[in-house]
């Protein structure tokens, strides 16, 4: 093996030895970043808007067993998995609605091998009621979301339009969509259309989760990813002391010096 490969693999190592003393690095888990980070944001009131069979739900009350949650899903055999998930746990709520950008009826479309597959589209004659978050908290008398995780295959932007009051006011402190990340994926909304969105109600993107390859074609680049923003409120809570990121900026540039 050359000197320059050597070199690399001790860097390599180096890298993963600091990650096992220091703790994964910004942008592993959410989880681990908001308990790191928004020290000064409470996780108390959580909703799951696409909620599944209850596998973000796990997660949220591992992390946050003592926060009220939220658990939204539409489809009516994957809505009776996540009640049997979720069946005996306190302060957690099912609601077998759809959330969109404005309130209406929708009709689903389940992909017959896998219900995690689900779309709605607009439709009148729908057999699924279709709701905004700005009426649901009305009506659950929530006056704020700690953390707003939505997953609705590609729906997620008409969720966020549907929470326009509730963006506007700072009311959501964390938001989690899943978005693609090139113009080609005709699923899920791009990246850069929820960061125009969010960032004119002052949010800014917090990190970049769930990296997935783009697995269709094996093309060498992402496919999709799950983006958390925060809002401006959990922005100015939060803000690092000025000594603290002089540590941090000082380190990134030893670090690209090195390189």
């Amino acid at each position: 093996m050359t000197w320059l490969g050597l070199r690399r693999r001790w860097h390599v190592a180096r890298e993963q030895w600091r990650q096992i003393w220091a703790g994964p690095p910004h942008g592993c888990d959410p989880y681990i970043d908001i308990d790191r980070r928004l020290t000064k944001t409470p996780i108390t009131v959580i909703f799951d808007v696409g909620a599944n069979r209850g596998q973000s739900a796990l997660q949220f009350h591992r992390w946050f067993p003592s926060a009220t949650l939220h658990c939204f899903e539409p489809v009516p055999a994957t809505f009776a998995h996540l009640q049997q998930t979720v069946r005996g746990w306190p302060h957690v709520y099912t609601h077998m609605c759809a959330l969109g950008s404005s309130r209406g009826r929708g009709t689903l479309q389940v992909d017959s091998g896998d219900d995690s597959l689900t779309r709605i589209s607009t439709d009148t004659n729908g057999i699924v009621a279709v709701e905004t978050l700005d009426e649901i908290v009305e009506r659950l008398r929530v006056t704020a979301i700690d953390y707003l995780k939505i997953d609705t295959e590609g729906r997620d932007l008409e969720v966020l339009e549907g929470a326009a009051r509730l963006l506007s006011t700072g009311a959501v402190a964390i938001v989690e969509v899943e978005a693609g990340m090139h113009r080609d994926n005709p699923l899920h909304v791009g990246s850069q259309v929820f960061a125009a969105f969010l960032e004119d109600f002052g949010y800014r993107l917090f990190g970049v989760y769930e990296q997935t390859l783009e697995w269709p074609s094996a093309d060498a680049h992402l496919r999709r990813a799950n983006l958390v923003f925060v809002g401006p409120e959990t922005i100015r809570r939060n803000r690092w002391p000025k000594e603290q990121v002089g540590i941090q900026a000082g380190a990134e540039t030893a670090v690209t010096r090195q390189r």
